[in-house]
């Protein structure tokens, strides 16, 4: 994710850098070029080769196919909502993994919680109860400060970059 930039770019192995999509700053679901990001952070890729990102200012989870092709897969604008596609709203996205249960994890920074997304889009809370700060504890009573990068580890184990915290945490 070339955050700065608003595009989504690819690294070969020799470091020829292409641009898979985005151009300028903004909201649009298209092809290639045509595409645009404002602020995306965090992606995770799947064996197809399908790019998931945080598109962090238009609050949404998108999809860009191996052709270039961009598709919003939940989100719409700032705020929390749990919900499908569109209907679900997020508050700054930073980060996302695909998990072992074949599900996205979400780093929703100013949500102070990790949402879960199927691959037809439905959201819902995955850890913490949407309040500010540092407490271990059930998924429902988990409390976060930024969460922003997140990865799935061994055993299907999700990891989170708490960053106000100042902690790796693990969430299950």
């Amino acid at each position: 994710a070339d955050t700065g930039n608003h595009r989504i770019r690819k690294v070969a192995p020799n470091g020829t850098t292409t641009t898979l999509a985005g151009s300028v700053a903004g909201f649009v679901d298209a092809k290639g070029e045509a595409a645009r990001f404002n602020a995306p952070l965090g992606i995770d890729v799947d064996a197809q080769g399908n790019v998931f990102v945080a598109d962090s200012v238009n609050h949404r989870i998108r999809v860009v196919l191996p052709d270039g092709t961009v598709s919003s897969l939940a989100g719409s604008s700032a705020g929390y909502q749990n919900g499908q596609g569109g209907q679900a709203r997020f508050n700054s996205p930073a980060d996302v993994t695909l998990s072992p249960g074949g599900y996205l994890v979400v780093a929703d920074r100013y949500n102070y919680r990790l949402r879960k997304v199927t691959l037809v889009g439905e959201v819902t809370s995955f850890s913490g109860n949407g309040i500010a700060g540092w407490e271990d504890g059930a998924s429902s009573s988990a409390r976060f400060q930024q969460p922003w990068g997140v990865t799935t580890g061994l055993f299907g184990n999700i990891f989170v970059a708490d960053t106000n915290n100042h902690r790796l945490r693990r969430a299950s």
